[in-house]
């Protein structure tokens, strides 16, 4: 069964489930639970599953047991849902089809030359989001045919927060990895030193490398590098704060500092 377009994405088949009210968040947070991930994972072949009502406000609920999307708790319990959802979506080609959708949309209005990807496939312990048995080959595959696209990089984080995870599911050289897998231009980034990134670039493991936050404090960060010239610390309790400080604050090097 096909179905039409919508929007940007394409279901993968016009059967649609309808929202039903099935009054089975029972607990004091009213928070989807796992029961509730299983529920709507064994319907994961939905071409797409309209959730059930749910409450934007204590003051709102209509029936006891309805879920809530107002605490964080219920914003956990809802991405432990979609979660289940997307790690059941059938083939790799089918889960990877809405990231090459917006690929293949995005190129009817910008040439393939300015169009870079940024991938974290690593990604583990963060955000509700934890490697599987299924993650390297979901990568692979989204790599593999990215690769035959030529767009202009391909950005990837490598691994860096410790303890790695010591398990066969976890790459932990992303790098030496993919860099096999895709041809084009490859930037990495995850808490790279300069001589870290020099060495990366001179064994053709990369064709960049990208910095976060010494490029906060250190404006002037190439030509630190470049001169051997010692970074400036930054201050992460202005990293999300208003205002100019620690935003365009921090100096550029000057030789009489």
């Amino acid at each position: 069964m096909s179905a039409k377009p919508l929007g940007i994405f394409t279901p993968q088949n016009p059967v649609f489930m309808a929202p039903m009210t099935r009054c089975r968040a029972t607990n004091p947070e009213c928070a989807p639970t796992d029961l509730h991930r299983t529920y709507y994972s064994q319907r994961a072949a939905a071409g797409l599953i309209i959730t059930e009502g749910t409450v934007v406000s204590p003051r709102g609920t209509g029936y006891p047991g309805v879920p809530g999307l107002y605490s964080q708790s219920q914003v956990a319990g809802w991405k432990n849902v979609v979660d289940g959802v997307h790690e059941k979506g059938g083939s790799l080609e089918n889960r990877g089809r809405f990231f090459f959708e917006i690929l293949d949309a995005l190129l009817t209005v910008v040439p393939v030359s300015k169009i870079g990807a940024r991938l974290n496939p690593m990604l583990n312990g963060m955000q509700g989001i934890f490697v599987d048995d299924e993650t390297q080959a979901m990568f692979d595959y989204i790599i593999d045919k990215l690769d035959s696209y030529s767009i202009a990089y391909l950005h990837l984080t490598r691994p860096f927060m410790a303890p790695l995870p010591q398990e066969p599911k976890f790459i932990a050289d992303v790098i030496g990895h993919y860099r096999k897998r895709f041809t084009g231009f490859l930037v990495g980034n995850g808490n790279y030193s300069w001589a870290e990134a020099q060495n990366e670039i001179a064994a053709g493991r990369l064709d960049a490398v990208a910095f976060g936050r010494p490029f906060i404090s250190n404006p002037d960060l190439p030509a630190r590098f470049v001169n051997n010239i010692a970074l400036a610390a930054s201050n992460p309790e202005t990293f999300y704060s208003p205002g100019a400080l620690g935003y365009t604050d921090y100096k550029i090097y000057e030789k009489n500092n």
